[in-house]
C-alpha cells in the first residue's frame, strides 16, 4: 500500500528524470504514469498505471517486479 499511496500522490520513487519529467506532464492526459520503488535491498518493483481508452481516464494500476512485464 505505501507504494501505491506514493504513487498517486506522484513521488515517482526510483524512476530517471526522463521517465519523472514523463509523468508530470502526463498527468492531465489520460496517458501511462511509471513509478518505481525499492524493495528490501536492491530489488525494484514497478507501479504502472495505464492509460485506459480514449476517455482519458485510468482505471487500472498494476505492481509488478520489471522481469513481469
Amino acid at each position: 500500500m505505501e507504494f501505491l499511496s506514493r504513487h498517486g500522490v506522484g513521488e515517482w520513487g526510483v524512476v530517471d528524470r526522463e521517465d519523472a519529467e514523463a509523468n508530470n506532464e502526463v498527468l492531465n492526459d489520460g496517458s501511462r504514469v511509471l513509478s518505481a520503488y525499492l524493495l528490501r535491498g536492491t530489488t525494484k518493483t514497478w507501479c504502472i498505471t495505464e492509460a485506459a481508452g480514449d476517455d482519458d481516464n485510468r482505471e487500472a494500476t498494476t505492481i509488478l517486479l520489471p522481469d513481469e512485464y
